[in-house]
């Protein structure tokens, strides 16, 4: 089986800013959760976010869990 899973994840939000990055169960965020759970499926997972400022914490989560981040101009931007 060959495939890819991308992870639309963003920062800003009106109602909880930051939440996929909150600890929500036993420590880990949305995104500690989602990507433990994914990669026993075998498929290379990227996580896609913008280019805005605020979501460079998401590049970073990424980069300090060594898995892929790409972010784009176009990438769940309004």
């Amino acid at each position: 089986m060959t495939g890819l899973i991308v992870l639309q994840a963003r920062l800003s939000s009106t109602r909880l800013a930051g939440k996929v990055l909150m600890p929500i169960y036993n420590g880990k965020s949305i995104l500690d959760i989602q990507f433990d759970k994914l990669t026993s499926l075998g498929l290379p997972i990227v996580l896609a976010t913008t280019i805005n400022k605020v979501d460079d914490a998401l590049s970073d989560w990424a980069k300090e869990k060594g898995k892929e981040a790409q972010a784009d101009t176009k990438a769940l931007s309004k």
